[in-house]
Formats: C-alpha cells, structure tokens, sequence
C-alpha cells in the first residue's frame, strides 16, 4: 500500500490509498458483475448513444441526462464495457436496479474501512460515472472478488504474531462467495478485452500475461483510474491532486512527458503495468478457467420507462448485423429508406475510432412494416436486491425497441389489435 507523496509527520498524514474520491468508469466493474449475476450475458445488446437521458431516482423533474464520453450505437454488452460507454452502462446500471448494483458493490468491497456502517454507497442515476467516492483500498479489494473466483476475501494488515512461545494470532479468512465462479469467469473475461481491445490496450503486460482492468477517468479529468488484475494480484491506482480536484489537462509536467491530458488510459494503466511485470517477472504464466459458453443467444436489454417496445405485425424492419447478430434499432430508419431497399449503413468494428460499411438486410416481405406497442413491464423495485432477479430482456428479432419520448421511426405504422 503506497500511499503517495507528501507525507510529513504532525503535519500532513492523508494516505491517499484510503482517501477516498470519485471513480469515473472504473466503477463500472461492480455494475457489470451485478448485471452478469442477475442473467446477462457479454453477447447481449444494450444501446450506448450519447445523448441519452435517464431518470433520476428522487429527483424526477431532474432526468439524468449524460453527454460526456464515447457513442456507440447498438452493440454487445461486452464491447460497451471495453470502450467505457458511458451511456449503455448508465442505462446498465437501473436495467440491474442502482439499489441492487449498490448491494453488490457493498459485498464485492467490504473490509474494516468499507461497510454499511462505515460509509454510505449512494443509488445515484449517476452511479456509472462515478459519483460515489471511493478509496484505491476499496476498489483493489472489490475486483479481488472478480479475479478470486467470486470469492470475497476482506483485506488485512496482520498475516501472523509470534512470541517465544509459539504463534500469538494467525489470520484465517475463509472469504464470502459473492458470486459463483462462472460469474467470476464471466466477467473476467469481459475485462480481459479491455487490456487486449479496449481502453487500456497499449497497456497489455509483458509476455502476454493474461489479465483484466478497468479504466476510469472523472469529469474534467479530476481524477483517472486504473483498476486491474491477474490471477496472482489484484492492484488499484489512482492518479490526482490530494489536495484538490484539479484539473489534469494541460499540466506543464504531463505534457512535458507526452501526456496532455492524463486519463485512466495513461498514467495509471501505466503505473499498472510497470507495477505487475516487474512483480510478476520470474512467476509462471498462469490463465482463468475459459468462461462457460452462453447457453442462450444474444438478448435485447432494455429499460422499461425510457426504452418502448413494438412487435412486428406484417411487412418488414431494416435490420442489421451487430457481431454476430441481427437486430432491429430505429437508429437504422432513414428517411429515403423504402421498403425493400438495401442502403448501406456505417457499423463500428472492434478497433477504436474506426468503422466498416455493411448492409442493411431486409426480408422478403414487402410493404411497410406494421408494429403493435407491447407493455415493456417495470423497472426493478427499489426494495429488490435479490441478485437473481431477471432483466428486462427480449428476443431482438421480432421486436422494436425506441427511445418512448421520440414517434415511431417513419414509415412504421401501428397496428390496434382487436377484442373478441
């Protein structure tokens, strides 16, 4: 535990290790075991366009409204955590249930510093951006539950003490199973492609050591994150003013070591890496049990209350690969599209910043397609934390999901189904 510079006896004594501050994405580990455990699956699709508003629990006139970091429109759950969406895991974060992602937070980190009774975890909308504060002792010892297996063991200081007469105290900690360890595979590795596609790929540690992370950087650059493992150790680091939340752009020394605006992708990822290959030098390479295969296809999620849903009735809906699935997305309907056209479409690939042309498949049937708006069920209560409590999901053939503030995308027509 090093807990930065500064420290002056009497005078200035805050370890920063404990100090705790806002997370930015790096946060997005807890959500996403939270949503894995409750029954999604990397292949899922989830929708990451910015803008996107959201509700604010409590605060109902005051929608959560995100417009800061990457878009990306449709996509797998997997690809949303690797490029750090910010909008696909806020809309993640009240599919799960925010009080449920704060329950699992809370036994993925406890510790003597961390608890229900120590400090309060808030279900802010604004969770999945990294509103709450959180210390580099919390989050090493939250993603030490992923990498061990879903397997919480508490951090301690004290390994044993002896006297002349023998062993005084030994610590023994059996550990809390938070999650199975498939869970734990599940999301490792998710956040394995983080260091291998994602954020922190210039990062990949030496001799292909498998390993997974998160990224975080705070609004304005205040604070930046890297928070990763193997399957030997687990580290956390944060880089930022003690003193304040300054903004790290444009720093005479950053930029003077090629890093004008320092982000969890720089600094600590690289802290991380230089941190781990020296650690782990002369030790084996050692890799996770391979993640079980999903059982089912990819699924639809969506959040009921800002995501409305169509049945297909008759005639046909542009749809469009996303990886290896079809799906429907209003982003998809253009004005001059026309029943039976084949436009082209621009689709993102998996490296960064780049994007390839694909087609727009449209079925057979003619004519313009004829929806019926099904009842998209509630979010989750509040009272919920039962981890296990199914999402909102759906097949994503056959159904429309839209944003419910916005008409139908033209062209489509509603159908009224009939009594009797």
């Amino acid at each position: 535990m090093v807990g930065g510079p500064g420290f002056v006896p009497g005078q200035s004594e805050v370890n920063m290790t404990l100090r705790r501050r806002q997370t930015g994405s790096s946060i997005k580990i807890f959500i996403l075991a939270a949503a894995l455990q409750a029954g999604a699956e990397g292949i899922d699709l989830i929708d990451g366009t910015l803008p996107c508003t959201l509700p604010n629990p409590g605060k109902p006139e005051e929608p959560f409204v995100v417009t800061k970091g990457v878009s990306r429109p449709l996509g797998s759950l997997e690809e949303m955590t690797w490029y750090s969406i910010n909008c696909a895991y806020s809309r993640l974060s009240q599919i799960v249930g925010l009080n449920r992602v704060v329950d699992t937070t809370y036994r993925m980190t406890q510790s003597m510093y961390l608890n229900r009774e120590t400090f309060s975890i808030q279900p802010y909308a604004s969770f999945a951006t990294g509103a709450n504060e959180m210390s580099p002792f919390d989050m090493a010892s939250g993603a030490q539950t992923i990498a061990n297996g879903g397997l919480h063991k508490q951090p301690y200081f004290i390994d044993r003490i002896e006297n002349f007469s023998g062993t005084m105290y030994e610590h023994n900690d059996p550990g809390t199973q938070v999650f199975t360890k498939e869970i734990a595979n599940k999301a490792v590795s998710i956040l394995k492609g983080v260091l291998t596609k994602g954020t922190a790929r210039r990062s990949a540690l030496d001799k292909d050591r498998p390993a997974g992370g998160k990224t975080g950087t705070q609004d304005d650059n205040t604070n930046a994150w890297f928070v990763g493992f193997t399957k030997e150790l687990t580290s956390a680091v944060w880089v930022g003013d003690p003193r304040a939340y300054t903004s790290m752009v444009g720093i005479p020394e950053f930029v003077a070591a090629g890093v004008p605006r320092v982000q969890g992708a720089t600094f600590p990822a690289a802290i991380w890496k230089a941190y781990n290959d020296e650690a782990l030098v002369d030790a084996p390479i050692v890799d996770w049990e391979a993640a079980v295969p999903p059982s089912r296809g990819s699924m639809r999620l969506y959040l009921p209350g800002v995501d409305c849903v169509a049945q297909l009735v008759s005639g046909a809906l542009p749809r469009r690969f996303t990886g290896n699935v079809v799906a429907y997305d209003p982003m998809w309907f253009t004005t001059t599209t026309q029943p039976g056209a084949v436009p082209a479409v621009e689709a993102p690939t998996s490296t960064m910043g780049t994007t390839t042309t694909l087609p727009v498949v449209v079925p057979g049937a003619q004519g313009p397609p004829v929806v019926s708006i099904v009842d998209p069920g509630t979010t989750i209560l509040p009272s919920n934390t039962n981890p296990f409590s199914p999402l909102p999901t759906l097949d994503p053939l056959g159904n429309l999901v839209f944003d419910c503030a916005k008409p139908l995308p033209g062209g489509v027509q509603t159908s009224i189904p009939t009594s009797g």
